[in-house]
């Protein structure tokens, strides 16, 4: 039998490398799938899990990536309720990208995605810190289910308030805690329970660094959808933090496909920061951009027959789903409202009354002014790089060689969205 020596409990994490083929087996951060290009490959060495009170970005180890737990809550028993967290910190400073996951508890896509990022970084080229909060809801997580309560979407309580009910505080407190400390923010999500989606990007596509976001994740479709107010994106933005939405797939399940085409988009956009080495490569298909999205929903009650499917055209008038009785007989038809394509449906073939059918993006013109192209983000930053506005940290660090704030860095072409 294999012995495998345990970690020195008296190592600091300070003392962490960013690839280490020796590590034990319990310190070491690997891809969920072995086979997923370097994500899988590499050796990351990951610290031990501590309990941080609060994010102290300065404080943590360089060239390390850190797993902690930041309190948030207690339970009934005045025992902690903790979020975890994964922070890369790079040789070398630089902005702070923040990812989000599992802001409802049965979406889990993201949590696959951040697990497949972490080991593909080369900690020593990484200029800046990666905080990734694997699970932001962990009340929703434990009861599988989106609500953090009965009444309650997490996603809908913020910026929160400190003397309110737990989804409140829950908001609140992670504003403090965590957002606060980032330059960037991808919140990612999935479909919700009983319905697909394609990978899509839900993003103001009339502001110049969350339109380049969006397109660098390379999503089937994009839906222009200024952040409101309530929910996590919309408190980044009243923060001045650009942020966008990114849908990936489905609810409860981690599926390869979405979380691999997700690590690419991520990728993309820390590679768009200079925060890792840029590598050619295909700008993919145009995505589909709607203006506008809205569901459709059913006025009585029965067995929800699809009638199309994921990323699919519509026209206004289409029989998109057809409903049954319990003995199979048809008792209506579902008609298309307008032009456009299928965002995400229903799977759930149970269909009472008021169950959602279709999600149908309308598609922008763009004859139309306001809605920014992928040419527009991509000749405005032929002219000055749209992310000069986070200032010196986004700007190479002068103590490792790099240019000064005073100092713009040389010209290069910005990575293709």
């Amino acid at each position: 039998m294999n012995e495998r020596k345990a970690p020195d409990k008296a190592q600091s994490a300070s003392t962490a490398v960013a690839e280490a083929p020796g590590v034990p087996e319990g310190a070491v951060l690997r891809g969920i799938w072995p086979d997923s290009g370097s994500g899988g490959r590499r050796r990351v060495a990951l610290t031990d899990p501590v309990e941080l009170q609060q994010l102290d970005l300065e404080a943590l180890p360089a060239a390390t990536v850190t797993a902690a737990w930041i309190p948030m809550l207690e339970d009934g028993m005045g025992q902690p309720i903790r979020v975890p967290i994964l922070v890369a910190k790079g040789a070398r400073s630089g902005p702070v990208l923040g990812l989000t996951a599992a802001v409802h508890g049965d979406e889990l896509n993201g949590v696959a995605a951040i697990h497949q990022l972490l080991p593909s970084i080369d900690l020593r080229k990484l200029r800046g810190t990666i905080v990734a909060v694997v699970v932001a809801n962990p009340l929703a997580y434990f009861r599988r289910t989106r609500r953090l309560e009965e009444a309650h979407d997490l996603n809908h309580m913020f910026p929160g308030r400190p003397d309110g009910h737990v989804g409140e505080v829950l908001a609140e407190r992670m504003r403090d805690k965590l957002l606060r400390r980032m330059d960037v923010l991808l919140d990612l999500h999935t479909a919700s329970k009983g319905r697909v989606n394609t990978l899509y990007v839900r993003a103001d596509m009339t502001h110049p660094l969350t339109a380049r976001m969006a397109y660098l994740q390379r999503p089937q479709i994009i839906v222009h959808n200024p952040p409101s107010d309530g929910t996590l994106r919309g408190m980044a933005a009243s923060l001045g933090i650009p942020a966008i939405t990114v849908e990936i797939g489905d609810p409860q399940l981690f599926q390869r496909k979405y979380a691999r085409r997700a690590l690419s988009g991520l990728r993309a956009v820390l590679a768009d920061l200079r925060m890792i080495p840029r590598k050619p490569g295909s700008m993919g298909e145009e995505p589909i951009v709607c203006n506008s999205s809205a569901w459709m929903f059913t006025d009585q009650g029965g067995l929800m027959v699809m009638d199309v499917g994921l990323a699919e055209p519509v026209v206004k008038g289409q029989v998109v789903a057809r409903q049954l009785d319990i003995f199979g007989r048809e008792r209506g038809r579902y008609r298309a409202p307008k032009d456009g394509v299928v965002i995400g449906h229903a799977v759930d073939p149970v269909a009472p009354t008021g169950s959602r059918i279709l999600h149908i993006g309308r598609v922008h013109s763009f004859s139309r002014p306001g809605i920014l192209s992928r040419e527009d983000v991509r000749d405005a930053a032929r002219k000055e790089h749209p992310w000069e506005v986070l200032g010196p940290r986004w700007r190479e660090d002068p103590a490792c060689g790099g240019t000064t704030p005073e100092s713009p860095p040389p010209r290069e072409p910005p990575a293709d969205p």
